[in-house]
């Protein structure tokens, strides 16, 4: 566009800071993303474990008969 003479090179200029500063706050915004990512997975993972022991917990009392049902 600049070499076309479409834009000026003091508007180039603008527009080019313009989608810089957009971009690093897009490559910001994917890290964070990202982060919150890996957070969530340890949490499912954690969560999956105890529901897993809990599990394990239920079928065990079950077989012993230490459950009362409400």
């Amino acid at each position: 566009m600049f070499a076309d003479g479409n834009i000026t090179r003091d508007e180039f200029v603008v527009m080019k800071a313009e989608y810089n500063e957009e971009i690093k706050k897009l490559c910001e915004q994917r890290e964070r993303q990202s982060e919150q990512e890996s957070i969530m997975n340890g949490c499912i993972s954690e969560i999956s474990a105890v529901a897993k022991q809990l599990g394990r917990m239920l079928e065990k009392a079950k077989s012993n008969k230490d459950i009362v049902s409400v």
